[in-house]
């Protein structure tokens, strides 16, 4: 039902956005923020990583209905929020990894099948969180360089490595390409080669999640190469 109700909440945006009303811009900035803080609630409260990634992917939409409308104290938050998310991501694949490792718990074949398909599950969430950050710096550039410091200094170097998951693979070239796409070569000069490097290295993965992201990235590469 919560899924359902909040897929709902970016046509409601869309709807104010349609009218002439005087206060439009103070009514979608009133509403935006008060729908974002409620997905992150629900977010919080949610155990389920399937519905985890409906609501981030609901809030990357109330984010494109909105466009700019975010302070820089109100983007802080929003990526404190982000990284928070994929922390606490993070130890529960961390805890189901020790379930499977200690000797004293009694796993069966069954088990552990459910274990790796919630850790994939997880992991779209992952992905999911690093989409919305493309949804935050295409309308609060100037407000992200915070963000984009943590992506580049505390994440990329800890997923862009060997023995990853494809699907780790496939969150950082969601942040690279988004980084690509919406912050762009001037800010990110001392970063561009190797963000340049991690697309065409990837773009030849024997996995086609990984393949996709990193072929996108190659083309928005060579349009914001100058």
């Amino acid at each position: 039902v919560l899924t359902t109700a909040a897929r709902g909440l970016p046509g409601l945006i869309n709807v104010i956005q349609a009218t002439q009303t005087p206060n439009k811009a103070a009514m979608v900035r009133a509403m935006t923020n008060n729908y974002v803080n409620l997905l992150w609630k629900v977010i919080n409260d949610e155990v389920d990583p399937e519905n985890r990634t409906v609501y981030v992917m609901v809030m990357r939409e109330v984010l494109k209905a909105a466009g700019q409308f975010m302070t820089q104290g109100e983007v802080n938050l929003f990526g404190d929020n982000i990284f928070k998310a994929l922390k606490e991501s993070d130890e529960i694949k961390v805890s189901n990894e020790e379930l499977l490792e200690d000797e004293d718990n009694d796993v069966d074949e069954n088990e552990e099948e459910a274990i790796r398909e919630e850790d994939a599950l997880e992991e779209e969430y992952h992905c999911a969180l690093a989409e919305l950050t493309g949804s935050v710096f295409e309308y609060h550039k100037e407000y992200s360089m915070g963000i984009v410091q943590i992506i580049l200094k505390n994440i990329l170097p800890n997923v862009m490595v060997p023995n990853m998951t494809p699907k780790m693979y496939k969150f950082g070239l969601y942040f690279i390409d988004n980084l690509i796409e919406y912050i762009g070569m001037e800010p990110l000069a001392n970063e561009w080669p190797f963000l340049g490097e991690a697309v065409m290295k990837f773009a030849v993965h024997k996995k086609a999640e990984v393949r996709h992201p990193a072929a996108y990235g190659i083309g928005l590469f060579a349009q914001q190469t100058k």
